[in-house]
């Protein structure tokens, strides 16, 4: 009994540790936001918590700045469907087997369901369009019921598109979270 409440006891304090290092004179501010509560179960869903928004904030952020010289939209998205049968959950790209309809490419490796092949021909309706129109809404490519309407990134929506498991604009993060990370970003020394 005494090791594992070591190993809890140190996931916090690694928790607390780490994002102290990470967050330096706002650190104060993540851990009002992102508590853990002196357990090391309420650290991890914080982590997880900071790690779903620290993304979503700063793809929206990242598009924001890129409008104010830019000609035309641009349409963010977060991805959250994981291929089935591996452990990873969701991971870096790979919703690209979906965008370009390739699940057969991948069936030796995934055990693809009727579900991932209706995600699969939404989400290529959606990158067709875009490529035919530059938008991801009109262009006939999939006009199914259920393809939710894309709204371009704006200042203020503060939405990016949920594509994958769910359809449809998300917030970011809640108002205090997002002036959070963004006065984390802008602390940050380019190189």
């Amino acid at each position: 009994m005494q090791a594992l409440s070591s190993i809890i006891h140190d996931h916090r304090s690694k928790y607390e540790e780490y994002n102290t290092l990470k967050y330096g004179n706002i650190s104060d501010f993540y851990f009002s936001l992102y508590p853990s509560n002196g357990n090391a179960t309420e650290a991890g869903l914080a982590w997880n918590e900071a790690a779903r928004d620290l993304p979503h904030v700063g793809t929206w952020a990242y598009a924001t700045n890129w409008l104010k010289s830019a000609s035309s939209s641009i349409y963010t998205y977060v991805w959250d469907h994981a291929p089935p049968g591996q452990s990873q959950g969701t991971f870096h790209q790979s919703e690209i087997v979906y965008v370009l309809n390739a699940l057969y490419a991948n069936a030796v490796r995934y055990s693809f369901t009727e579900e991932d092949y209706h995600i699969a021909e939404v989400i290529t309706g959606y990158w067709i369009n875009f490529l035919r129109t530059g938008n991801p809404n009109e262009g006939d490519a999939y006009t199914a019921a259920n393809m939710s309407h894309w709204y371009p990134n704006d200042e203020m929506s503060k939405h990016v598109q949920r594509l994958g498991n769910e359809w449809g604009n998300v917030t970011v993060a809640e108002a205090d979270k997002l002036e959070f990370f963004m006065d984390y970003f802008h602390q940050q020394t380019p190189y």
